[in-house]
């Protein structure tokens, strides 16, 4: 047998048996089986996970903005003679508008836990008052 094949036969063995070592020592410590699976691949995910962009939650802010102008010119500006039934159904759909504007621009509000009456009503001016602040546009002009 020459030298060459000789040390290509040592090698093949050399890898093999340095990879029975690797992986009997892996398994065979639990600190370390424990540690990679405690710790190692849930830190790749989570950096994993970073590097993907966040999916925007509920709808877009211009549906969002568009609902509140046409739930406020109802509430506003609603039609005489109407019922108490109906206007109480769009007073709640036109704060629920206001809510869902507020979490999506990230607006402490607490319209929907007050009880109806005055101080709801300021309440609903102060949320007005905070998306107008944040670039909302609440009313079309004309």
């Amino acid at each position: 047998m020459s030298e060459d094949t000789a040390l290509g036969i040592l090698a093949v063995v050399a890898l093999g048996l340095s990879s029975a070592v690797a992986l009997r020592l892996l398994l065979g410590s639990p600190t370390l089986f424990n540690w990679l699976v405690d710790e190692a691949v849930p830190s790749a995910r989570r950096r994993l996970r970073r590097r993907q962009p966040e999916q925007p939650t509920g709808r877009p802010i211009q549906e969002i903005a568009s609902s509140i102008r046409r739930l406020g010119a109802e509430f506003h500006y609603g039609t005489p003679g109407r019922s108490w039934v109906k206007s109480e159904a769009i007073r709640r759909a036109y704060d629920g508008a206001l809510v869902e504007g507020c979490l999506a621009l990230e607006i402490v509000s607490d319209l929907l836990d007050l009880d109806p009456g005055t101080e709801r009503d300021a309440e609903r001016l102060r949320v007005e008052h905070l998306l107008v602040g944040a670039g909302l546009i609440l009313r079309e002009a004309g």
